[in-house]
């Protein structure tokens, strides 16, 4: 069984017409930082990974982002 990352998932949801919270997946700081910037601050950053299910159970979520710096 394979899982999709939440970028993949939401890809494939918009491919069937189904509305999804905007997502950029980058790869780097400053990846992350031009990805932000394009979606517009606050957001919220989430980790990525084939074997991290529940991003939550690893700290690997931050809310409200609100600055480059942060």
């Amino acid at each position: 069984m394979k899982l999709l990352l939440e970028h993949e998932s939401k890809e494939l949801l918009e491919k069937y017409g189904i509305k999804t919270a905007r997502c950029i997946f980058a790869q780097s700081e400053d990846e992350a930082i031009a990805a932000a910037r394009k979606i517009g601050f606050p957001v919220v950053m989430k980790v990525a990974g084939r074997k991290i299910i529940h991003k939550s159970d690893v700290g690997g979520v931050v809310l409200n982002v609100r600055s480059p710096d942060e």
